[in-house]
């Protein structure tokens, strides 16, 4: 059987991939600069008590969300990697 792929296109769907992952990892990092700038500016009070809830709760979500970005980055970068692998290990295998 005959593995064929387009190993330009994998390097063009990789890097996209890429810098889909980074603007999202981007949009939880400001998330996270605007809930420090909140608090640091003196936000008081009962509104302060249930944003820092809302803050403590999204904190949690945002951490999950970039260690997904991050593994979903490497799993993207790993198997572009096990194509070049195996596209040079085939051409090996005339020589």
């Amino acid at each position: 059987m005959r593995i064929a792929h387009d190993r330009d296109l994998i390097d063009v769907h990789t890097t996209e991939l890429g810098g889909i992952i980074a603007s999202m990892s981007g949009t939880g990092s400001r998330a996270a600069s605007v809930r420090k700038q909140l608090l640091e500016s003196g936000f008081a009070g009962d509104s302060a008590e249930g944003w820092k809830v809302a803050m403590e709760k999204l904190d949690r979500n945002l951490d999950e969300y970039l260690t997904t970005m991050s593994a979903t980055q490497k799993a993207a970068n790993e198997a572009a990697q096990l194509m070049h692998v195996v596209d040079r290990n085939g051409g090996n295998s005339f020589l």
